[in-house]
């Protein structure tokens, strides 16, 4: 017998007991070990080669270096997986439990295909709460050892503005996305809802619409759907 909390518990709750700190603590160390063992190791070979010091210390020195690197970011996505899992499959289990929970009026009011259209998105939820996630984490850790390592060369400061304006663009591209994105994703759950819609009352449709009358909703939808 399993004796487990019920499905309604607090997200702090649930956090603690599937140790998501700990977990992602050791994810975060272990890309940011990685990344320094990835600096370090040009760094190593740099200065062997511009100081014409290639030798077998070296070498080792370099090899060490981008070995600790690999294995380090190796280990990092196994940690990022394992806990992917664990988060995944709990937020599954509290989508399961909302969708049960929903009002039985809400559903008839907005008709089977808005509901299922939510299902599927429900996986684009768990992709960008799951591997969305420790992608930006990962990818501000980068960005932290890239402006470290810009600042440290030459002309640090005129690279640091650059760094500083590619990310004020790519913000600007990002707020243009965003926006697109969800009426994308609008039109498509609406596309979804007539498409069920449609099938479930097919026969109806065959007996009183008129044969030539009968796509085109269907065309304007899709027509609406490929200009988003």
């Amino acid at each position: 017998l399993l004796v487990r909390r019920p499905v309604d518990v607090s997200l702090a709750i649930q956090v603690r007991d599937l140790c998501v700190g700990l977990w992602l603590a050791g994810a975060l160390s272990l890309h940011l070990i990685g990344l320094v063992g990835w600096v370090a190791s040009w760094w190593t070979i740099g200065q062997a080669i511009l100081g014409s010091r290639l030798e077998s210390g070296w070498l080792g020195a370099w090899g060490l270096t981008l070995g600790t690197s690999l294995v380090a970011r190796l280990w990092a996505n196994w940690v990022a997986g394992r806990l992917a899992i664990d988060v995944a499959a709990a937020l599954r289990v509290r989508l399961l439990a909302g969708a049960l929970r929903l009002p039985a009026d809400l559903l008839r009011s907005e008709g089977v295909g808005r509901s299922l259209g939510r299902v599927f998105e429900s996986t684009a939820l768990e992709t960008l709460a799951v591997a969305g996630g420790f992608t930006a984490l990962f990818a501000l850790l980068e960005l932290l050892i890239v402006a470290l390592v810009l600042g440290a060369g030459t002309s640090g400061l005129l690279l640091l503005g650059v760094l500083a304006l590619t990310l004020a663009a790519a913000m600007a591209g990002i707020r243009r996305y965003v926006s697109a994105r969800r009426a994308w994703t609008d039109e498509r759950l609406a596309i979804t809802h007539d498409l069920i819609e449609s099938m479930s009352g097919h026969a109806t449709r065959l007996v009183q619409q008129p044969e030539s009358e009968r796509h085109t909703q269907e065309d304007q939808a899709l027509a609406r759907y490929l200009r988003r």
